[in-house]
């Protein structure tokens, strides 16, 4: 992990057993800046699964649509069919 010149100036002058520990502290801080999931990355997120969320949704209603075409073709057949019945 980098850190800047006068960071470094200043701990050459600290005590060594001090130096270490802030050497593992801003170890431990780098760790959980890199585990932690930005608002950038949130945001990014959430706006894939809105676009994820409109997709599906176009997707249903057309599926809806072919499902309401394919009823309104079965009672149309059945209709006929049961015409034909009756005429005979």
């Amino acid at each position: 992990m980098p850190f800047s010149v006068a960071l470094l100036r200043k701990m050459d002058n600290t005590p060594p057993e001090i130096k270490e520990v802030l050497c593992l502290l801003l170890e431990e801080i780098e760790q959980q800046r890199e585990a932690a999931v930005t608002q950038t990355d949130f945001n990014d997120l959430k706006q894939l699964v809105r676009e994820l969320l409109a997709e599906a949704q176009k997707r249903t209603e057309q599926c809806m649509e072919e499902l309401a075409e394919a009823q309104r073709e079965t009672t149309r057949e059945l209709a006929s069919l049961s015409r034909a019945h009756d005429n005979k």
